[in-house]
């Protein structure tokens, strides 16, 4: 499961993690397995409309297999992440 926020930040929940969970409090119960923060955009012509203090994500989804992350944004980006697996790590990442 993946929520966006008003920082540009998505929240990625394991839900069978999440449903496993023992604790009581709420504030552990919804921390997120992961959280994707909005990438930095270096230069060119869609630096202003992609700056982080200025992106909300509206809606957000992920694949069936869990490989690619996609979201909307107000300004109306569609961005897509991809998940990527480093040889020398077990570790998952996005590129």
């Amino acid at each position: 499961m993946v929520v966006g926020d008003d920082s540009g930040n998505l929240r990625l929940y394991n839900v069978n993690e999440l449903t496993n969970r023992k604790s009581k409090s709420c504030d552990d119960i919804m921390r997120p397995s992961r959280v994707l923060e909005w990438p930095e955009i270096a230069e060119g012509p869609m630096k202003q409309f992609c700056q982080k203090e200025v992106v909300i994500v509206n809606s957000a989804c992920v694949s069936h297999d869990g490989e690619y992350v996609a979201c909307g944004t107000d300004n109306n980006l569609v961005c897509v992440w991809r998940q990527i697996r480093d040889s020398s790590e077990e570790e998952m990442m996005l590129d």
